[in-house]
């Protein structure tokens, strides 16, 4: 292992591809590299391609590239995801380290940044071990170069189609016609020249069509191609025993092994219907066990650990190892695209248990999956595309998925359901608080109106009260001057009255004046004392009848 490697704390990279670095670490591809490597030499240009997951990226990095560097070649890695970034910059980017701008300009008059790429590339010089070497072009996941525009893929296409058939350019060709045999110098025939080079495009097989769109400027493009297959039992069985077997400071776990019952168990659940392993699952697998190992080592890297049932009890265990992946994988996702793609995946994806591909276009119109979020699943190896006689479809990335992400939408199901029970106890005891709240209101209402309404009725009796009380006052007023005026009225009717009695009273002691005077004048003494008596009755203090008494008893007296 290479002295890089003492950085590398796992003997599993997990889901990301291996590294140049980790080729010792990369095992079960032994037949595939050599393959490769040796249609990689005859050929300028090989087509590797697979479904997503299976391995391309590792192959290129931990595989085919050591090879390379044994050989005089010089890798050169190109990713064109970049749309910002014309393929003819990307290109250039990765060159950069390899220009002589100097000759670059002495033959073409032109800066490095408005050279063409055949110009760029032939500026360039490549060594190893201090001999002229060939650069070879790996173009990994060669898929993003679709996604530049057309303009953007012309620019580089013919001179990428020049190369790969080792053939000078028209206006190469134009340049070298235009000078006279006789002034062409060595270096110019050299610049002249066919330039030495290789290219390996890595796709996906589900974008392999693409490629065909290439072939009026590249007719042999789909001629060469490499068809990297999952693992087989054999070769996987590698992948998981030796990287754990290997010594070495610079891992976080001491070497561990692997009992056959519990490998077998691992096999068999990865192992899908076509007797196939594919690598993403493995390494989960794998990198989930090292951990384990690098929790129960404690600093104790001398110890000796045996993976067996204490680390994967049963099926389900390989089960929620790939559900706790499918969970990190959509938490890896925007927050506001998860149920999105949670809703793709296990209702879309998932059909009475079993996975079912999706046609293209249906992701979008049923499920609301724009492209950006569509190639997050399929770089997270949550979905692969498929080729079909209907078309490109979508599909979960492999059968054992399906269990973890069927308990995961299980579980997902319940809470919704709990949230959704939740949601509606609250929503009816809100209702139930409105609907309290309205009949209090609505009883405080009526209580207010019943208020307002005797206070209404007290107001209205108190105003009628004030009113006939300024109406009785008026009265009362008007009465009590009526009173006043019947009181002098009365004053003087009693007066008058007052003065006929006394008229009368005058009167009639006048009449027994005159009877007693009438009487004693007829000595009739009887009569006159019975008429005094009368007279005494209206005015008993009167001296006349002082007088008339004495007279009587004088006639008495004489007679």
């Amino acid at each position: 292992m290479s002295q890089t490697k003492t950085q590398q704390l796992y003997r599993y990279p997990g889901i990301r591809s291996f590294e140049r670095e980790e080729q010792d670490l990369f095992f079960g591809r032994g037949e595939e590299i050599r393959d490769l490597y040796s249609q990689v030499k005859v050929m300028n240009l090989v087509v590797l391609f697979s479904k997503s997951g299976i391995g391309k990226s590792s192959l290129l990095n931990a595989g085919l590239v050591p090879l390379l560097e044994l050989e005089p070649f010089v890798p050169i890695k190109v990713r064109f995801q970049d749309v910002k970034i014309s393929p003819v910059e990307a290109i250039k980017v990765a060159l950069k380290p390899f220009l002589n701008t100097a000759v670059l300009l002495h033959h073409t008059g032109q800066t490095p940044e408005t050279a063409n790429f055949w110009e760029y590339l032939c500026a360039c010089a490549f060594t190893r071990y201090g001999e002229p070497a060939i650069p070879i072009f790996l173009l990994d996941q060669f898929e993003e170069f679709f996604e530049h525009s057309a303009a953007a893929q012309k620019t580089i296409l013919l001179d990428l189609a020049d190369i790969v058939s080792h053939r000078l350019p028209n206006r190469i060709r134009d340049h070298l016609l235009s000078i006279p045999i006789a002034d062409r110098t060595p270096e110019d025939m050299v610049w002249h020249q066919p330039v030495a080079a290789k290219f390996v495009m890595a796709i996906r097989s589900d974008r392999l069509s693409l490629l065909d769109t290439l072939s009026v400027e590249i007719p042999l493009i789909l001629h060469n191609r490499f068809h990297l297959h999952p693992m087989q039992r054999d070769k996987a069985r590698d992948a998981i025993v030796e990287p754990a077997a290997l010594p070495g400071a610079g891992f976080g776990t001491p070497p561990f092994t692997y009992a056959e019952k519990t490998l077998q168990l691992i096999l068999d659940e990865l192992t899908n219907k076509s007797l196939e392993i594919e690598s993403f699952q493995l390494q989960l697998v794998c990198q989930y066990i090292e951990r384990q190992v690098q929790r129960h080592a404690s600093g104790a890297v001398t110890q000796k650990f045996v993976i067996d049932r204490t680390f994967i009890p049963n099926p389900e265990s390989i089960q929620a190892i790939l559900n706790d992946y499918y969970e990190s994988a959509i938490d890896t996702l925007p927050e506001q695209q998860r149920e999105l793609a949670r809703d793709f995946i296990e209702t879309g994806l998932i059909v009475a248990g079993r996975r079912v591909g999706i046609t293209e276009g249906v992701e979008q119109e049923r499920y609301k999956i724009g492209p950006e979020l569509l190639k997050a699943l399929i770089e997270s190896r949550l979905v692969r595309v498929e080729n079909t006689h209907l078309g490109r479809s979508y599909e979960i990335s492999h059968d054992t998925l399906v269990p973890a992400i069927l308990k995961s939408y299980e579980i997902r199901k319940k809470r919704l359901e709990q949230e959704a029970a939740e949601e509606a106890r609250l929503k009816r005891e809100l209702e139930l608080e409105e609907e309290l709240k309205s009949r209090n209101q609505a009883e405080r209402f009526e209580q207010e109106r019943r208020m307002r309404l005797r206070t209404r009725t007290f107001a209205t009796v108190v105003s009628i009260m004030a009113l006939l009380a300024l109406t009785a006052f008026i009265y009362a007023y008007y009465k009590a001057i009526d009173y006043r005026q019947a009181v002098k009225d009365y004053e003087k009717a009693e007066k008058k009255r007052q003065e006929a009695v006394e008229s009368q009273k005058e009167t009639e002691l006048l009449l027994l004046k005159t009877k007693v005077e009438i009487y004693l004048n007829a000595r009739q003494t009887i009569l006159a004392q019975h008429n005094i008596d009368e007279a005494r009755k209206i005015n008993p203090a009167t001296d006349w009848i002082q007088e008339k008494m004495a007279e009587i008893e004088r006639i008495n007296r004489e007679y």
